[in-house]
């Protein structure tokens, strides 16, 4: 009895929907099929290769490039100079000056400790007269001098605007290596 009641029912909502509704029925059931049966397997081994991709990156960092990166690191560290060379380095930074014919009349040195590092940061504050070229070329001689000094700040100013002559603040960085490192 319950066959010839399903019947009816599917007659009755036949006429009442038309075939359309049918097509349109067993499109939505195998939609839903499809997405159950091939997109969520999809899905979740998706998600398990991410999470063991994220676990195996997190935990074991490949070791060629740990060892290529500590022994680069250590041959930096290797070639940095001491603090004991700091009047030496000051002294060729003073010499690439007068070589572009810029005085260096006084100056601002100040040392701070790298926390966690085997350096130590030597400020140099410089003012400096010339011209663009000249403290352009004076920068660029003190970098290649010197490779553990970084220049942190540039500021120019001038008298007048049609004035060559510039004053520029030098804040320069000079790493050094620390005595007990």
């Amino acid at each position: 009895m319950r066959a010839a009641q399903f019947r009816w029912w599917l007659q009755q909502w036949n006429r009442r929907a038309g075939v359309a509704s049918f097509v349109a029925l067993g499109l939505l059931i195998s939609c839903g099929l499809g997405y159950w049966l091939a997109i969520l397997p999809l899905q979740e081994q998706l998600y398990l290769m991410q999470t063991s991709l994220t676990n195996a990156a997190r935990h074991n960092p490949p070791p060629a490039v740990r060892h290529v990166a500590r022994e680069a690191l250590n041959t930096f560290y290797a070639n940095v100079p001491s603090v004991d060379s700091q009047f030496a380095l000051l002294a060729r930074l003073h010499k690439a000056a007068s070589s572009q014919g810029l005085i260096l009349e006084h100056g601002d040195y100040q040392f701070t400790r790298e926390t966690g590092s085997p350096l130590m940061r030597y400020e140099i504050e410089l003012p400096v007269k010339g011209d663009y070229a000249q403290i352009r070329r004076f920068v660029s001689t003190a970098m290649m001098d010197s490779p553990t000094l970084a220049l942190r700040s540039i500021t120019f100013s001038r008298q007048k605007s049609d004035d060559a002559q510039l004053t520029a603040t030098l804040v320069l960085v000079l790493y050094l290596k620390k005595e007990d490192a």
